[in-house]
């Protein structure tokens, strides 16, 4: 489902469509710019990190996290920003928010490292802000391996590290329906 590019491309190469993607959000609305993740710009053979990603969930969701999110604010403060569009492009769709928690993973384990051990405050503002399901995180929780049916350089220890930290967001949501 997963595979590196046989023609050495740098591992830094971006796929076209995350800039594409960025300059369109900059002029429409959310629910305009969700639609032209998926129908137009869709994630058929889309680059992630370097290599070509056959899933085309998590290929849109890379591009969408890429566009809405960088290292010079807390991602807490950037979901917020982004609320409307996160929203637009999960709601009534759970293999895109499947996607979503897959490329959100990735995202903090190559560029946001420091943000493992804080990750269950970035799931629990995604839940409230209704952009993924208590369902679906538990899910993606239980599934340690998840990342690597889809990505090659998946390291074990980092993803029981952020599942770890999931745990947290977790036993919160948990405790308050008791």
């Amino acid at each position: 489902k997963y595979c590196m590019s046989s023609e050495g491309e740098s591992e830094s190469e971006e796929d076209e469509r995350i800039a594409s993607l960025v300059t369109y959000v900059g002029k429409h609305g959310a629910e305009e710019s969700a639609n032209y993740l998926k129908k137009e710009l869709g994630g058929k053979d889309g680059m992630v990190y370097g290599g070509m990603c056959f899933n085309e969930n998590l290929a849109m969701a890379h591009f969408l996290v890429t566009a809405c999110f960088d290292e010079d604010s807390t991602l807490t403060s950037q979901i917020d920003e982004n609320k409307e569009l996160l929203v637009a492009c999960c709601k009534d769709d759970q293999e895109f928010q499947g996607g979503f928690l897959l490329a959100m993973e990735l995202y903090i384990v190559r560029e946001l490292r420091k943000g493992i051990a804080k990750y269950d405050k970035v799931l629990k503002k995604l839940w409230e802000c209704d952009v993924v399901s208590e369902d679906l995180v538990e899910e993606w929780h239980s599934k340690e391996n998840a990342l690597h049916e889809f990505y090659p350089d998946f390291v074990l220890e980092d993803a029981i590290a952020i599942r770890e930290s999931a745990a947290k967001f977790l036993e919160w949501v948990q405790e308050g329906d008791e």
